[in-house]
């Protein structure tokens, strides 16, 4: 599903290890605890991997 992340993501429960998310440059990771940063984001599918491996795509 394409569209803002306002209109399709519902944010995670619990935990978060690592955010995958498509960026105007190409796709980015970031891990629990990273350092503050400022990108463009771009269309596309984020991926969440909660503490304990489960993962969702929106």
């Amino acid at each position: 599903m394409r569209g803002s992340c306002a209109e399709t993501y519902p944010g995670p429960d619990g935990d978060v290890e690592y955010v995958e998310a498509p960026g105007s440059e190409g796709c980015f990771g970031v891990l629990a605890h990273h350092a503050a940063m400022v990108t463009t984001l771009a269309s596309g599918t984020m991926k969440v991997r909660h503490a304990g491996g489960k993962e969702e795509r929106w």
